[in-house]
């Protein structure tokens, strides 16, 4: 549950980037580092809390 909390923070901290900056790069690098800590933290949370191997599996996939 703290990894799900803790990308939803990173996709949060993403938006707030994609919101502030004036540039369309410095937009984009804002958004793409956080969203991917984020999804990577998401995609642990969910692999830890999966009821099967199987689910495991499609998750890191």
């Amino acid at each position: 549950m703290l990894l799900l909390l803790a990308g939803a923070v990173f996709f949060l901290a993403g938006t707030v980037g994609l919101l502030r900056f004036p540039d369309v790069y410095t937009r984009l690098h804002a958004l793409t580092k956080a969203d991917n800590v984020g999804l990577g933290l998401m995609v642990a949370g969910l692999a830890l809390q999966a009821e099967s191997w199987v689910v495991t599996g499609k998750l890191l996939l």
